[in-house]
């Protein structure tokens, strides 16, 4: 339906419809709690969050955090992926946006669907494609095929800087988002480390992250990165940001090694009497 997606799963209002705007987000503020689109506008319930991680470190946000309680009353980011994808505000009785001072609250916006005309909405039955392949995508599967084939290939950093181009404000040219040349890179692993954080910023919500880290051996080396980050920030922020991202979520005692694979089903267990067919480490019991 436009150049940008190549392939994606449709819906439409009559059927089936699409819940993903719903998913995320902005929400409803102000004791309105009636999410339906059909009364109340591109609003959602929340489902879909970011992690602070993802919200306060990867986009080179700037932010104004209180020191007394973590609250963040004011942020900011070179990359316009930045608010396409995460909403920090909800939507007041008046249509008015409400800052959400705890970034815990954040919520993803990439599905929010921004349209003037609700009629025939309800929050299971909205018009939103699911992106399954982006041009975006494409670009960094390829620019990720050539530099592993050839550190010094020049069109795997002109398929990378295209991406990053696009994503920068206009008059704005940061650091993070600066072009690359093959020379920036010392090893395939410092190589990597930058195609999958741009995955990551270009491709959030959209299903591919973790797919990316155990593709690539990086699931722990991503989780480590993240908590380093989360305890970076101001004390009563990071005292929020690990609460939300890793006490909560308890990854620190929920993902394990082995996780890493899937269990071989055990209906084709039971069909095998080769003693040196064994399941997956980890699942054996």
């Amino acid at each position: 339906h436009n150049p940008e997606v190549m392939f994606e799963a449709c819906f439409e209002v009559t059927g089936p419809g699409s819940q993903w705007p719903k998913m995320g987000g902005p929400k409803n503020e102000g004791g309105n709690t009636d999410y339906a689109y059909s009364t109340y506008g591109p609003t959602g319930r929340g489902y879909l969050r970011p992690s602070v991680y993802l919200a306060t470190s990867v986009y080179g946000v700037a932010l104004s955090v209180n020191a007394s309680n973590g609250d963040v009353t004011a942020e900011s980011s070179d990359d316009v992926r930045y608010d396409c994808n995460i909403v920090r505000y909800a939507i007041g009785k008046n249509g008015e946006h409400v800052h959400k001072n705890n970034c815990e609250h954040w919520i993803a916006h990439k599905f929010s669907l921004r349209t003037a005309d609700m009629t025939g909405f309800t929050w299971t039955t909205v018009p939103m494609n699911h992106p399954i392949l982006r041009y975006a995508d494409v670009l960094l599967i390829y620019a990720e095929a050539a530099g592993m084939l050839n550190l010094s290939d020049q069109s795997a950093c002109d398929a990378l800087n295209l991406v990053r181009q696009r994503a920068r404000r206009p008059g704005t040219n940061p650091d993070y988002l600066k072009d690359y040349e093959p020379g920036d890179f010392t090893d395939v692993d410092s190589f990597m480390d930058v195609i999958l954080a741009e995955r990551m910023r270009e491709l959030c919500f959209e299903g591919h992250r973790r797919l990316d880290l155990l593709r690539t051996s990086r699931l722990f080396k991503a989780l480590a990165q993240m908590k380093a980050a989360d305890e970076s920030l101001s004390p009563k922020l990071a005292e929020r940001a690990v609460k939300c991202d890793w006490t909560q979520q308890l990854y620190g005692s929920n993902v394990k090694p082995y996780h890493v694979l899937f269990p071989i089903p055990q209906s084709e267990m039971n069909v095998v009497s080769n003693p040196d067919y064994l399941q997956n480490p980890g699942w054996e019991s």
